[in-house]
């Protein structure tokens, strides 16, 4: 956690050295607003099960001020939501010693088990961008940077399925289920619970075109943000397991867990170059 706080402190700093210095050549800058929508989700690996994306929305504000005359350097602060579901169909096995010091497996059995995970994060992003005129009132708009990801709300809740657990006797050639008194039971209902995630780093980058219309500029484009860092806290046992419905994240069925947000913008861009502020 402390290590991308740290990062973005060091570019803060980094934007204030550099607007001191742009302010003896010029104060051209301006406010970037955007709604944006596409592919949110969590990015992870399934050692058993099929895992599913899903839609996720943003609303962004950002100031870019520019120190040369195509380049900038930005920052801003944003809402984005995220969406992943996750399909278990697979037995976990676990030797086990019953009160009668019997030896017998005890098989959990996941039977079309969803699972979704939620998330709204707060944004900030840190990096330079660049634009170029392409013809008349049209201009080229990119950007790369970094963007810190700090959970505000995180859940995960069950959809779907069952889960089943058995204990097998194989001295015996017996398994035992439907006695919920000795926790064999089926478990059909839902089950939700916050999760617990660390601020994450995220690479970003972005394209687009805007229009100009004197101090307000149209702008559609594509975005992306790659995960840089795993929020995954390494945890050990199985999704269920007795009496305790633990969830995909806090599990040993996913190793590294990084956001994942690619699809569109669309807003305005105001020139703010005529007007007089604290930067």
């Amino acid at each position: 956690m402390k290590r991308p706080i740290t990062i973005i402190l060091l570019a803060f700093i980094a934007l204030g050295y550099v607007q001191s210095q742009g302010n003896k050549n010029t104060n051209s800058h301006f406010l970037k607003f955007d709604l944006s929508s596409g592919l949110h989700n969590f990015h992870y690996s399934l050692k058993h099960g099929e895992k599913k994306g899903g839609m996720g929305y943003g609303i962004n504000l950002n100031y870019h001020y520019f120190f040369k005359s195509n380049w900038a350097i930005r920052t801003g602060c944003g809402l984005q939501t995220f969406y992943s579901e996750a399909i278990l169909n697979y037995t976990h096995s676990v030797p086990a010693i019953d009160s009668d010091n019997e030896a017998y497996t005890l098989n959990t059995i996941y039977d079309n088990w969803r699972e979704e995970q939620t998330a709204t994060m707060l944004s900030i992003p840190v990096g330079v961008a660049y634009t170029h005129q392409l013809k008349d009132k049209w201009h080229l708009f990119s950007s790369l940077g970094l963007k810190a990801y700090v959970p505000l709300t995180a859940r995960m809740q069950s959809t779907g399925g069952s889960i089943e657990t058995r204990g097998s006797y194989p001295q015996y050639n017996v398994d035992l289920y439907g006695m919920p008194q000795h926790n064999y039971l089926t478990i059909n209902q839902s089950a939700a619970k916050s999760l617990d995630m660390d601020v994450m780093l995220a690479a970003t980058a972005e394209l687009g075109v805007m229009h100009s219309f004197s101090k307000i500029n149209i702008y559609a484009g594509a975005y992306l943000d790659y995960g840089l860092t795993n929020t995954n806290k390494s945890s050990t046992g199985d999704v269920y397991e007795i009496n305790e419905y633990k969830g995909l994240f806090n599990s040993s069925q996913v190793e590294k867990i990084i956001p994942l947000a690619y699809g569109i913008k669309l807003g305005v861009i105001c020139d703010l170059s005529s007007i007089t502020t604290i930067f």
